[in-house]
């Protein structure tokens, strides 16, 4: 029996309660309804690990727009396209909030209907790849093989991981200098991993994903040096990235009596330090505790400054694949894929261990 239309028998006042009740009334079984007229916030509210099934008619375009869209919209939006009494055409808002319940449950707690929440459409560069843009092959813990062939690190496992939740099938990645990639040059590549803080100005060439590592600067020094406070901080010789946040941070918060040295990169300011010629470098704290702890005990993370940099993902400024990325970044951090990265690349304990820097206290 057809579902669609009223049935002759009419289902009495005091039981009409919104369009489930409707739809249920004319012999819409709670599955065709859940799965027939599913909206994007109801299915939002499935991340913790569930979705419609296939088959359910579900597209990547119908993904939420924002965090806060209310199941009350999503029941509206479910609405659509239901005949209904003239007399019951009008609802109140209270009487749709049971439908985007009873959907949240008929969809997502289906036995056997779980699969993973899709990432959204992701569109490649290159057909099946995966193309990464970073600034260094190697730089330790993040990326550490070359270009060519790489096989460890955080980011470039987190790029492995993206590119199977994307179903693409490899992952290619090319280096590009700092300055493109604040500049909004990916040179071709699909995504930037690579260490990046968002920040407004670069916000204006480039979208960026939630962070997905906490990244304060954190002064790397030679064993034996310490920087109790801010004055001893401002009598060192210090080394930092060109064209790098690093480099602000500094000048603002430290603001040392001698002049920065801003060198090409991380590792010629490292290898600044390890010669003697500059008593600290100002790194990403991820990057300067990978570094000390494979010194041997030369080198060490003497302070972090104070503030909420962090590191996140980037495309190209209003690139149709951003929303894709922000929510498999999202997914990363709720399922703990990233804590394990952290830990894997990063050090054992990771959070433990970027409590034991010491904050300096700067007064910025």
């Amino acid at each position: 029996m057809p579902w669609h239309g009223r049935r002759a028998e009419w289902t009495p006042r005091e039981m009409r309660h919104g369009f489930v009740s409707l739809l249920s009334d004319s012999g819409a079984p709670l599955e065709h309804i859940s799965m027939s007229s599913w909206p994007a916030p109801v299915r939002a509210g499935c991340r913790a690990g569930a979705v419609p099934p296939f088959g359910s008619g579900v597209s990547p375009s119908d993904r939420p727009s924002g965090p806060h869209t209310g199941f009350v919209d999503a029941a509206r939006r479910a609405a659509g396209g239901v005949t209904v009494s003239r007399r019951f055409r009008t609802l109140s808002a209270t009487a749709l909030v049971p439908l985007a319940v009873l959907l949240l449950i008929a969809g997502c707690g289906r036995p056997g209907g779980l699969v993973p929440v899709p990432a959204g459409e992701f569109t490649p560069v290159a057909p099946g790849t995966l193309t990464v843009a970073t600034i260094a092959v190697p730089t330790p813990g993040f990326w550490e093989d070359p270009a060519a062939t790489p096989g460890g690190g955080f980011e470039e496992e987190l790029a492995q991981r993206l590119a199977a939740r994307f179903g693409l099938d490899t992952v290619r990645v090319v280096e590009v200098p700092l300055e493109r990639l604040a500049a909004g040059d990916l040179g071709g590549a699909d995504i930037a991993l690579a260490q990046l803080t968002p920040t407004a100005r670069r916000a204006e060439v480039l979208d960026f994903s939630v962070p997905y590592l906490s990244a304060r600067p954190t002064a790397l020094v030679r064993s034996g040096t310490g920087i109790p406070d801010v004055h001893t901080a401002r009598g060192l010789r210090w080394a930092v990235t060109a064209g790098s946040t690093l480099l602000a941070a500094l000048q603002e918060q430290i603001r040392p009596a001698a002049p920065a040295i801003a060198t090409s990169g991380q590792d010629a300011s490292v290898d600044m330090l390890r010669a003697g010629a500059v008593d600290a470098v100002l790194l990403d704290l991820p990057v300067a505790m990978v570094l000390a702890a494979r010194s041997g005990g030369t080198l060490a993370s003497a302070a972090q400054l104070p503030g909420d940099d962090s590191i996140a993902a980037a495309v190209p400024r209003s690139s149709p694949n951003a929303a894709a990325l922000d929510t498999a970044i999202r997914r990363f951090t709720t399922d703990g894929t990233l804590a394990e990265l952290a830990d894997r690349w990063l050090g054992d304990d990771y959070p433990e261990a970027v409590a034991d820097v010491p904050l300096l206290r700067t007064g910025a």
